[in-house]
């Protein structure tokens, strides 16, 4: 068994048991070779790994143009740790649900994920699209708003950073044979309740891209519903997470798209 390490963690203080659920995730795992345990945001100099969510900001009465220069010099200081320490930076974007007497909080929301991009983009941040796989499902399938307080939306997201982690994060931190003996039992962990979700096998893929000059590795998350296959439709419309009419639309276009196919073929 290696040194334990540690992760920093910023986030919202609703977001705390899914975090904590991700951190138990990943140390189960890895099965003893090596642990992490969380430590505070203010100690991000001295961690392993650092993960800041988005939520707090939605929460700040702080104003966007403030809000949004305070976390360019925030990034500047995470990609200077990045840089001189090999620390990977993960910042997690914000479902896209609000509950009535929050809905004008919605501009803000979009434009906090939008702004994640652009950090990546800049900074080398990886980003965690936590949005992207909840958004998929559906607030009523999941049970949950941006503060993720149901079981099922905190066991998809913190399966979705637990991905992340050990794809881009552990990987100069853990043995190759053990990293690949965790990646495959969180993938059997995962099994079950992603047949039951209907989520594909590639939820996550990474990619490589030269960004300026040098290479950025980011995980990239496929068009859920456009990709899926007739039957991963049809569970789609049983269980609720598209209608009729999205159905009907979805399957016209792929008829459409082929046989427009096969007339520029002929």
């Amino acid at each position: 068994m290696t040194a334990p390490f540690c992760i920093a963690m910023r986030c919202a203080a609703s977001e705390i048991p899914l975090w904590s659920r991700a951190l138990a995730d990943l140390n189960d795992a890895l099965q003893g070779e090596t642990t992490f345990s969380a430590v505070e945001f203010d100690d991000a100099s001295h961690a392993d790994i650092i993960c800041v969510s988005l939520l707090p900001d939605l929460e700040s009465p702080t104003d966007w143009p403030n809000v949004e220069r305070e976390w360019r010099v925030r990034a500047g200081e995470l990609q200077a740790i990045q840089l001189t320490r090999g620390v990977p930076i993960f910042v997690a974007t914000i479902f896209r649900h609000l509950p009535p007497e929050h809905a004008a909080r919605m501009h803000r929301l979009r434009r906090l994920n939008l702004l994640a991009a652009r950090l990546s983009q800049e900074f080398g941040l990886y980003v965690i699209d936590v949005d992207r796989v909840l958004a998929h499902h559906g607030a009523l399938a999941v049970g949950s708003d941006a503060w993720l307080g149901s079981d099922t939306a905190r066991d998809l997201a913190a399966s979705v950073i637990v991905e992340m982690w050990l794809s881009v994060g552990i990987d100069h931190l853990v043995d190759g044979v053990a990293l690949t003996r965790a990646i495959a039992s969180h993938a059997e962990q995962r099994k079950a309740a992603r047949e039951r979700l209907s989520v594909p096998v590639e939820l996550l893929r990474l990619e490589r891209r030269q960004v300026k000059a040098r290479a950025q590795v980011y995980g990239v998350q496929r068009d859920l519903i456009d990709d899926r296959n007739l039957p991963g439709l049809l569970r789609d419309l049983r269980a609720g997470r598209i209608s009729k009419l999205t159905f009907m639309h979805k399957v016209t276009g792929k008829l459409a798209s082929r046989v427009a196919e096969r007339l520029r073929r002929h």
